[in-house]
């Protein structure tokens, strides 16, 4: 029998960046937008794209916490970090 619970699905995270380019664009449509009707380009399309790129990142980064939360934090290849238990063994100890 497999996992069919929703949190364990891998493929959810391809969609990340597709979730980031689709809240861009929607605060810089409604930037352009905002622009047309008020008639003072490009205040509010600026405006529009740096609360979206800037909401955008942040679900991005929100997404990756959980799944590396999720994935058990896999570390990338060439990782350097030590646990606390990798300490290496000095001389007096044994």
């Amino acid at each position: 029998m497999s996992d069919s619970s929703p949190g364990k699905n891998p493929l959810r995270v391809y969609t990340v960046g597709f979730e980031f380019i689709v809240i861009f664009l929607l605060f810089v449509g409604a930037g352009v937008t905002l622009d047309k009707t008020v008639s003072k380009p490009p205040g509010f399309t600026v405006l529009g794209t740096i609360i979206g790129f800037g909401g955008g990142m942040y679900w991005l980064l929100k997404r990756v916490k959980e799944a590396r939360k999720e994935f058990g934090g896999i570390k990338p290849k060439g990782d350097n970090h030590k646990d606390s238990n990798d300490q290496p063994k000095g001389e007096n100890d044994s």
